[in-house]
């Protein structure tokens, strides 16, 4: 297991503040070069061997190089992502009415992609290795002392550190010779890298099924409701104006609503944990809903979400599943019918069978429904004997 801990650098004076924040100017400069160079190359280097004129150490010039590989890589890769679903969106779409025969016979890499996501530096963290930052426990008032050399033009800083709760849990915990520096609003952090090993646990098989939503932001299989204020939350940041002092604590709150919702399950008795597959559902919806709709889904932070769960999963050993949304609102888990008049708002009531219930739940049910047919099928095609205890994301 991997966990990050930040500590805040605000202790510092303003001198090394500001020089603090040249580093971090000239870092993202260098950062961005690199990247529009690298735009450009089919086939990405492993090691960078670019120059550039500036005044960081060569050092500090590889981390930049390597990073900026990082940018590139994961920008391609979401683009390919986005392409191959609109590829097989088309490609169904011609096949069931027989046209365009010459695209329905070429494979996916056939076709002639041109990357259009233009990959870009934000500025906002560099990526330190040993060579260039030691810690020290400091015996004055504060509890550490953060040394960072080998930066170039002779800079050197010393940064003091207070340790608060939640770094303190991580103390048992092998901390990596690796750290980040963020910088965001102007407000300069250091984040702390731990290590553990996964433990493993012997349960008795307890799945949970749960529909993520924004109503209510946990609808579990057994019946419970979690995060009943996250609308009304996203509302009253959706009223606030971006980039305020207000809007900053109400996404902060929203965040830290998030954490608590996903504290609130009981993972010590779960063998199997199962979610939707709701990735890139943001992505087209332009055209299809209105704006308040997609204001509400930007700030869901499903993202923040699907990371608290799996972390939670991960030190509590539960395995992790994740299926087709498709139709998990509009299905009935009595008779199977699906149709879209099943659902009116919060309210879910069949039109065949008559049976009702409420909508997220309902969803939920239908979700662990889906995963004991998928699951079936896959019992049939791999052998008792590779099935383990050890948590497995799919």
């Amino acid at each position: 297991m991997i966990r990050s801990s930040s500590l805040t650098l605000q202790f510092s004076t303003d001198k090394k503040l500001n020089t603090l924040n040249t580093v971090f100017d000239e870092y993202t400069r260098v950062v961005n070069l690199y990247v529009d160079e690298y735009a450009q190359t089919r086939i990405l280097p492993k090691f960078t061997l670019l120059k550039v004129t500036t005044w960081l150490s060569a050092r500090l010039q590889q981390c930049a190089g390597k990073q900026a590989l990082e940018i590139v890589n994961s920008t391609r890769k979401k683009d390919f992502q986005i392409r191959q679903r609109r590829y097989k969106k088309v490609y169904k779409y011609f096949l069931n009415k027989n046209r365009q025969l010459k695209f329905i016979s070429k494979k996916m890499s056939e076709i002639r992609l041109n990357y259009k996501i233009k990959p870009r530096f934000d500025g906002k963290t560099i990526n330190l290795d040993t060579r260039f930052w030691t810690l020290n426990k400091s015996e004055n008032r504060f509890d550490f002392w953060v040394v960072l050399s080998s930066i170039g033009n002779k800079i050197k800083l010393c940064l003091p550190l207070k340790n608060h709760k939640h770094n303190k849990k991580f103390n048992s915990w092998k901390r990596l010779s690796s750290c980040r520096l963020l910088r965001n609003n102007g407000k300069f952090k250091i984040e702390l890298i731990y290590e553990k090993e996964t433990p493993v646990l012997q349960k008795e098989k307890k799945e949970l099924a749960i529909d993520a939503g924004i109503n209510c932001l946990l609808s579990c299989s057994d019946g419970k409701q979690i995060g009943l204020e996250l609308k009304q939350l996203i509302n009253e940041l959706n009223n606030k104006q971006q980039k305020s002092h207000s809007y900053d604590r109400k996404l902060s709150q929203i965040h830290n609503y998030i954490r608590w919702c996903v504290n609130q399950l009981d993972f010590s008795f779960l063998s199997d944990l199962i979610l939707e597959k709701l990735k890139y559902i943001q992505i087209g919806t332009k055209s299809k809903v209105n704006k308040t709709t997609r204001k509400l889904l930007k700030n869901w932070n499903l993202g923040l979400l699907h990371t608290a769960i799996e972390q939670k999963c991960e030190e509590n050993c539960v395995r992790l599943h994740y299926v087709n949304p498709k139709y998990t609102s509009r299905t009935c888990p009595m008779c199977g019918h699906i149709d879209k008049r099943n659902r009116e708002g919060t309210v879910f009531k069949c039109i065949k069978c008559g049976f009702e219930d409420n909508a997220d739940l309902n969803a939920s049910k239908n979700i662990l429904n889906r995963f004991h047919q998928e699951n079936s099928l896959l019992s049939d095609i791999v052998p008792d004997s590779t099935k383990t205890n050890f948590i497995v994301f799919q």
